[in-house]
Parts: structure tokens; C-alpha cells; sequence
């Protein structure tokens, strides 16, 4: 059995590392999106037309509705086995004209963005990440790389060495471009956020 022992680092090398908690509020300028990975289909969702709403279907409960009412094998014929493009609104429409969609909805979106919408043009949809309370959030990896990204530009834009952006602007087509423009990126970034350790840590790591 290994033992990993506590290092005083404050008793040995005569300094404290503190950390620091911050409350931060964020205000967006324009739309955020970070993905999932998760996609819903026009058989997983319902374009409410009449509404400019979207509802996303609990699939628990809609797979349960589903078997009572006796529709599943209607539902996996026409979604399932099918190419043609039809989606779940229509379909309720024909075959359960007074169900609410509430009833299975795990959440809804408006939709007044789509007012022009066309039956042949209903996309799938690219979910948002969600907490394990099926919230929207944003992960703190993605807050870092955007704060990261906002220091790299200022760097880039105020550095005396001016042969990145003008290498970006240029119209030079060399097969080796991206190549280059790989290298200079990795130095600046390297000049932005590599600094020197203090010898006392890096004994201690």
C-alpha cells in the first residue's frame, strides 16, 4: 500500500499557497450554445406551429402513452421504418387530436423564430449541456477557455511582435500556411501563459 505524505509547504519552504473563491456574474452579448453531443430528431419532438413553440419529449413518458393507447406500433411505422419526412405534430393531430402535448413534454421552447417554417426544412436539434437537474449550464472548462481566448487576443493584438497578424493578413497560399500559422500561435500562446517556477515548488512537485 502506497502512503502519500502531507507536505507542509508553508514549514519547509516558508510560504503559503492560498486559494481564492470568487462569485462571478456573466452577461452574454449574444446567443451561447455549448453542445451536448446530443441530437433530437423530428420523431423526438413537437413543432407547435400555432403556438411558435417547440416541446421536447419525455421519452419515459411518451413510450408509456404510447402502449396505452395501443399507437406504438403506429408511432415506430411511421417514425421508425419510414423515410418519409413527416413529423410528431401532424401525426397527433390525426391520431390524437385532444391529447395535450404537455403531458409528455420534459420541457418546451419558443419557437417564433420559425414562423416562416416549412415541413421540408424541420432540422434536427442540437441540445444544450444540462446539469443532472436537466438544467442548462455552462461548464466551467468553457468559461476558462473563453477567458483564456479573451487574454490570447489582447496578447496577440498588443505584442510588439507583429509578424502573426501580418502573416494572417497576408494572401500567401503556401501549402505549409496553417502549418506556420500553428507555430506562431503556440509561441505567443506560450509568451502568454507559461511563467517561471519558483525552484522551492518545483522541488515539492
Amino acid at each position: 500500500m502506497n502512503i502519500i505524505k502531507f507536505i507542509d509547504m508553508e514549514y519547509l519552504y516558508g510560504w503559503r499557497c492560498n486559494l481564492k473563491n470568487y462569485i462571478v456574474t456573466l452577461k452574454t452579448k449574444g446567443p451561447v450554445f455549448i453542445g451536448s453531443g446530443e441530437t433530437k430528431n423530428k420523431s423526438q419532438y413537437i413543432y407547435d406551429m400555432n403556438r411558435s413553440e417547440v416541446h421536447v419529449i419525455d421519452e419515459n413518458k411518451f413510450l408509456t402513452w404510447l402502449v396505452k393507447k395501443g399507437l406504438l406500433s403506429e408511432y415506430e411505422k411511421n417514425f421508425l421504418y419510414t423515410k418519409d419526412n413527416k413529423d410528431l405534430y401532424e401525426w397527433f393531430k390525426r391520431v390524437a387530436p385532444m391529447q395535450r402535448v404537455e403531458d409528455f413534454s420534459a420541457y418546451k421552447l419558443s419557437a417564433k423564430s420559425l414562423s416562416n417554417y416549412e415541413k421540408k426544412r424541420l432540422n434536427d436539434i442540437q441540445t444544450f449541456v444540462k446539469d443532472a437537474y436537466g438544467m442548462p449550464y455552462i461548464p466551467g472548462s468553457s468559461l476558462k477557455g473563453a477567458i483564456r481566448n479573451i487574454l490570447f487576443s489582447y496578447k496577440m493584438k498588443n505584442t510588439q511582435n507583429r509578424t502573426f497578424q501580418e502573416y494572417l493578413n497576408s494572401e500567401d497560399n503556401n501549402r505549409n500556411r496553417i502549418r506556420r500559422l500553428e507555430k506562431m500561435a503556440n509561441n505567443i500562446d506560450k509568451a502568454a501563459f507559461e511563467f517561471e517556477v519558483d525552484e522551492k515548488i518545483k522541488i515539492a512537485i
